[in-house]
């Protein structure tokens, strides 16, 4: 019976988008969803258009503005937070719904580090479909933190027809790309050269990163992630020397049941404009 109730309501949401696709040509394609409210702050989806991929793929971004004095958070929230979450189980014709994170940063307040963002963010999206050739029908729900001086939950539903436009929005196409200009990329555990971490240590109680900066007059900043059932608290500094910084790690709130050799550890390096981020095993 529930996954009845399930079929019917995909099956309806399909119907209701396929309807206003077909309606006009004008809308077969919206630049942006409309705003999502909640306290303190709102959500939409913005989509570009243009060219999509050789699979059909094309590049969307989640806009959270926030209002004067709040802030929102990142994939890890730091002491204490909420990190936002996205779901599209009942979105039609969908195969994948890869969210990237801009650069977040770090905001101490009352002994507590939070990380995240102020004023405006824009996670880029790689939306591909099953069918290339079939309409792309988005429902989105996404849950994510707000504060100011207390934080508070909010939930956005998003439902729009990603179908790729005719003709791109250059607005929206800047305001995507210049977010993903701040997603980290990728650089492998043993680079040698710019921005990088050179060495992950551990005891008992932290662990201990050091990584070579390549503008050390320029601010930086390392978050670390671990395993999903692991309670990492925000990298401490623990001082430069030249071109080399040093961090901490307290390892103090990890499950009892966490195993430290050989789990992944993923670090996001910032360094002026520049940011890397690398995977690395513990030993």
């Amino acid at each position: 019976m529930k996954n009845t109730i399930l079929a019917m309501k995909r099956l309806t949401f399909s119907f209701a988008l396929l309807g206003a696709f077909l309606a006009s040509a004008a809308a077969a394609h919206a630049a942006a969803s409309s705003w999502a409210e909640a306290h303190g702050g709102r959500l939409r989806v913005i989509v570009p258009g243009g060219q999509a991929g050789a699979d059909g793929s094309l590049r969307a971004g989640i806009e959270i503005e926030l209002k004067p004095g709040w802030k929102t958070y990142w994939r890890q929230p730091g002491d204490a937070g909420i990190p936002p979450q996205f779901d599209v189980a009942d979105s039609v014709n969908l195969a994948d719904f890869k969210v990237d994170f801009p650069v977040p940063k770090r905001f101490d307040e009352a002994g507590s580090t939070m990380i995240g963002y102020k004023n405006t963010v824009v996670f880029p999206v790689t939306v591909t479909p099953k069918d290339p050739s079939q309409p792309t029908l988005l429902d989105l729900e996404v849950d994510y933190g707000l504060c100011e001086a207390i934080c508070v939950p909010a939930r956005a539903e998003i439902r729009m027809d990603l179908s790729k436009a005719d003709d791109t929005d250059m607005a929206a196409s800047l305001l995507v790309a210049r977010y993903d200009a701040k997603v980290p990329r990728q650089k492998p555990a043993d680079a040698e050269n710019g921005l990088r971490v050179a060495s992950v240590e551990r005891d008992d109680r932290a662990i201990l990163v050091s990584a070579e900066l390549v503008d050390p007059d320029a601010p930086f900043d390392l978050f670390v992630e671990g395993p999903a059932d692991w309670f990492l608290p925000a990298a401490k500094p623990t001082g430069r020397d030249g071109a080399t910084a040093r961090w901490r790690v307290p390892l103090e709130w990890l499950p009892k049941t966490a195993k430290l050799p050989g789990a992944e550890l993923r670090l996001t390096l910032v360094n002026g404009n520049q940011a890397a981020e690398q995977i690395w095993t513990l030993k």
